[in-house]
């Protein structure tokens, strides 16, 4: 992260409300993108594993750990005793609001509207804070009512603009706009237009190059369909049509584009002020699996390579988002391919990113020559699982204090957010940010923190 010469929180207030001592109340909507997406759009169906929703929802912990100490963060649930302590003794943590009687199925937001008292109390927040907003991951047309219902502004442009400036669509004529290299590909807004670009694209096909069709509002790995064959293209085309003929008015958003042969997947964070002053926080290269993201690394030779140019890339797009209308933290995807050439903006993503999440940890914890790794472990599992059982079974990994290596934990809630009865089978996740001096250090504390948790797992 680039030292920006004052803290994480003061900065981001300065940036986005003028006010380093401003208070801010987190809502971390993690899927917010689900709402952007207009109910006439024709999508690519996906198949939704049993509790995917429950443990996006409860994904909302880490803001534990990324608000500051005078903020607050509004949870669904409460904070098991014993990891909180634990947390507490890692980094003094915000105020937490919770919701009573939490719909596991809703996201926060929706929760919080259902709450009549947890909404009298931010009321009354508002009445004894003139300097009080709302940070959500990302605004929706359901934080915007929250904001009128309260009174509390919201620190974040409006919903109409995050819908606007968060589709692959957006994301490739910026490209254009601004002159960043672009891959070879289309935005297409009807079928008859993505026959054309298919036809443009097709002697990749022919030469034993991909394609992929992408949703322009799809997200962690939905609404994507590989294309290695003219039959697979044409089976996508009818999947479409079936799909509009459902619909009274449906529309089409996809984009069309070759498929990279890639070295790495890079992720890098930029901050536009609400003067338009553009910051650029770094570059992590991510774990990505099936085109669902996994975690991130950084530093790496890759990251330390690009990063200039990455840092060109992230003053150009800033540029033009905030000329449409986007302020605060922005993610953006990038691929390196096997022929070194760098893609610098696959997609944009204008709200927190799971990158943000682990910034506060890193200002903290990541000394200057060290290295870290921020992923989940997947967990197999029957019964729940107590905070103490994973602290004791890694206990010899488990930082505690800072500047040590090891393992930290920003996130219990996902380890039993799918359970629903002793002796059924559900999928749990554990996610922290392991640390060491160097890369291969890292690799083999993750490798044994996986045998530890095997232990415990069906």
């Amino acid at each position: 992260m680039e030292n920006i010469g004052c803290n994480l929180s003061a900065h981001l207030k300065k940036a986005l409300v003028d006010d380093e001592k401003a208070k801010f109340i987190y809502i971390n909507n993690f899927e917010v993108e689900q709402y952007w997406k207009p109910p006439e759009t024709v999508g690519i169906p996906s198949v939704s594993i049993g509790n995917a929703r429950l443990m996006v929802n409860r994904l909302e912990e880490q803001g534990v750990l990324f608000a500051s100490p005078t903020d607050i963060v509004i949870l669904k649930r409460p904070v098991s005793t014993h990891f909180l302590q634990y947390l507490q003794s890692l980094l003094e943590c915000p105020d937490i609001i919770y919701v009573e009687n939490s719909n596991p199925n809703l996201n926060i937001t929706k929760d919080i509207l259902n709450c009549k008292k947890t909404i009298q109390h931010l009321k009354e927040l508002k009445n004894t804070n003139n300097n009080i907003y709302f940070m959500p991951y990302g605004c929706s047309e359901y934080e915007e009512q929250l904001s009128e219902l309260t009174g509390i502004p919201l620190a974040v442009p409006s919903s109409h603009v995050f819908s606007k400036v968060n589709t692959k669509v957006y994301s490739r004529v910026l490209n254009q706009k601004v002159n960043i290299r672009q891959i070879p590909g289309g935005e297409c807004d009807s079928v008859d237009s993505l026959l054309e670009t298919y036809q443009n694209l097709k002697h990749y096909l022919i030469s034993g190059e991909r394609l992929v069709l992408k949703e322009s509002l799809g997200v962690s790995g939905k609404g994507l369909i590989i294309i290695d064959s003219e039959e697979k293209f044409n089976k996508a085309i009818k999947m479409i049509e079936k799909g509009l003929n459902k619909k009274t008015n449906g529309k089409v958003s996809f984009v069309l584009e070759k498929w990279i042969r890639k070295t790495a997947d890079i992720n890098y964070q930029i901050l536009i002020e609400r003067n338009g002053k553009v910051i650029y926080y770094g570059a992590k290269e991510c774990i990505v699996e099936d085109g669902v993201h996994r975690g991130h690394l950084y530093p790496t030779y890759i990251t330390r390579k690009l990063d200039e140019e990455l840092r060109k890339a992230g003053e150009k797009i800033g540029g033009q988002l905030y000329q449409d209308g986007y302020y605060g933290i922005v993610g953006i995807d990038a691929i390196y391919d096997q022929e070194d050439m760098l893609w610098p903006n696959l997609e944009i993503n204008a709200r927190f990113n799971m990158a943000s999440y682990q910034m506060r940890i890193q200002e903290n914890f990541l000394q200057n020559q060290g290295h870290a790794l921020a992923k989940y472990y997947e967990l197999k599992l029957s019964r729940q699982i107590s905070f103490n059982e994973i602290f004791t079974l890694l206990e010899n990994f488990m930082i505690t204090t800072n500047g040590k290596e090891g393992f930290l934990i920003n996130n219990f809630a996902t380890v039993n957010s799918g359970f629903s009865k002793e002796g059924k089978f559900f999928k749990g996740r554990l996610y922290g940010v392991l640390m060491a001096s160097n890369t291969g250090s890292l690799f083999d504390l993750d490798r044994r923190i996986q045998i530890q948790l095997n232990k415990i797992q069906e």
